[in-house]
């Protein structure tokens, strides 16, 4: 059996250390900040939902952060759904 030598051994280690794969959620990035100006309030859900596309809520997730997009639902809109869901339980 040949053993490789060093500088090939090297060149191989460092390819597969360097990838240089580009995120699928690059494509999206104009909708996606479009769509975070337009309503800074939609939730992972809402905003995948919105953009009708095929990413998982945590790439969308990874996209934001990566893109240092921040959105968070206002108070009100979280103690409207909370009331409701109280109102629902109780029936």
């Amino acid at each position: 059996m040949q053993a490789y030598s060093p500088e090939f051994r090297r060149d191989v280690l460092a390819a597969c250390r360097t990838k240089k794969r580009i995120p699928t959620w690059r494509a999206e990035v104009e909708r996606i900040r479009q769509a975070i100006e337009e309503k800074p309030g939609r939730t992972l859900l809402e905003l995948k939902a919105h953009l009708r596309t095929e990413l998982s809520i945590q790439t969308l997730c990874r996209a934001l952060k990566t893109l240092i997009l921040t959105f968070k639902k206002q108070v009100s809109d979280r103690l409207r759904a909370a009331t409701a869901g109280r109102r629902a339980e109780a029936g």
